[in-house]
């Protein structure tokens, strides 16, 4: 079970990174300001580059974030909707990514997701969790937070 959450958690990683990396500035609205930010082990990483899209027939969010060269942190959320999420057991995948390499990517095991809004194209929450390699190197990610617009598909 851990290495499908792997596998889907590297395939999301990889999507989007390819994605943040080929994304042409668009001129943002003043009135969303979208950003995330979190501690990983104590240290302090925040970007205002993030992506966020709403798989609509799955009814599930994917949010990715570069937290500082080639690091990353992403979400995705399963039968999205404004309350609390356990990572471990409600359909959350939770990834924190040191580089691009399958190896380096942390998985959530433990924690939650807050989704405080969501609708009109708009989400914001919450996020804290405990994160596993393959190798058994552990991360733990707190005081997360993030606000951004969404794209449906």
């Amino acid at each position: 079970m851990i290495t499908k959450k792997f596998k889907m958690a590297f395939i999301m990683l990889m999507t989007c990174t390819v994605a943040l990396s080929s994304c042409k500035k668009d001129k943002k609205d003043p009135s969303t300001t979208s950003g995330l930010s979190a501690k990983v082990d104590g240290t302090a990483k925040t970007s205002k580059s993030l992506i966020a899209v709403y798989y609509q027939s799955e009814k599930t969010l994917q949010i990715i974030s570069t937290v500082g060269g080639t690091e990353s942190i992403g979400l995705m959320i399963s039968d999205i909707k404004t309350g609390t999420f356990d990572i471990a057991n409600d359909g959350v995948i939770a990834t924190y990514a040191t580089t691009s390499s399958f190896d380096d990517t942390y998985l959530g095991n433990s924690g939650s997701a807050t989704v405080t809004a969501f609708g009109n194209g708009t989400v914001s929450g919450t996020f804290s969790f405990t994160a596993k390699t393959v190798a058994g190197a552990t991360k733990t990610i707190t005081e997360g937070k993030f606000t951004t617009k969404y794209t449906t598909q």
